[in-house]
């Protein structure tokens, strides 16, 4: 397995070494970056990380912060928001925000599992977005058309193919 290449937001360097350990103890073979300022975590997101796990609050920055800024470039990486101490709502803010979990360091016996699920859900989304491509590709190139009908009362068409809207 190829190392997972981890961008960590931490100001602490304890706190990173456990959440190494972990991360290690689950069995990834793990190559990590550690930044605790926006500028760092900006210039390190540049180096295409395949996760952030993000502490919430740094002397100068925060996990909301960070993925704010993910959000911002369009990139499309894990991120999980690891805190000594997060409240119900920060939580669903940052998973509204788009965070794929958050866990406790009080609990960080869970970070194996949310890290495998993270990036299982972007392998997934990845597949998905190749399989329409293909399927784009494929009907594109019929020298037919294709259509989709809602099965409602009126037939509603859902799809047509670029054929027939030439």
């Amino acid at each position: 397995m190829p190392a997972l290449h981890v961008l960590i937001v931490e100001d602490r360097a304890s706190d990173a070494d456990l959440v190494l350990a972990r991360l290690r103890r689950a069995a990834f073979d793990v190559q990590a970056r550690i930044v605790e300022t926006e500028a760092d975590y900006l210039a390190a997101l540049d180096s295409a990380p395949a996760l952030i796990l993000s502490d919430y609050r740094l002397p100068q920055f925060n996990g909301l912060r960070a993925l704010e800024l993910l959000n911002a470039r369009g990139l499309d990486i894990p991120f999980i928001l690891v805190s000594g101490t997060i409240g119900d709502e920060l939580a669903v803010e940052a998973i509204k925000l788009g965070a794929d979990d958050y866990i406790l360091k009080d609990w960080l016996s869970r970070l194996g599992t949310s890290v495998t699920q993270a990036l299982e859900r972007r392998r997934t989304k990845a597949e998905v977005a190749e399989r329409g491509r293909q399927l784009s590709t494929l009907i594109s190139n019929l020298p037919g058309f294709v259509y989709r009908c809602r099965n409602d009362a009126d037939y509603t068409t859902e799809f047509v193919s670029e054929s027939v809207v030439d």
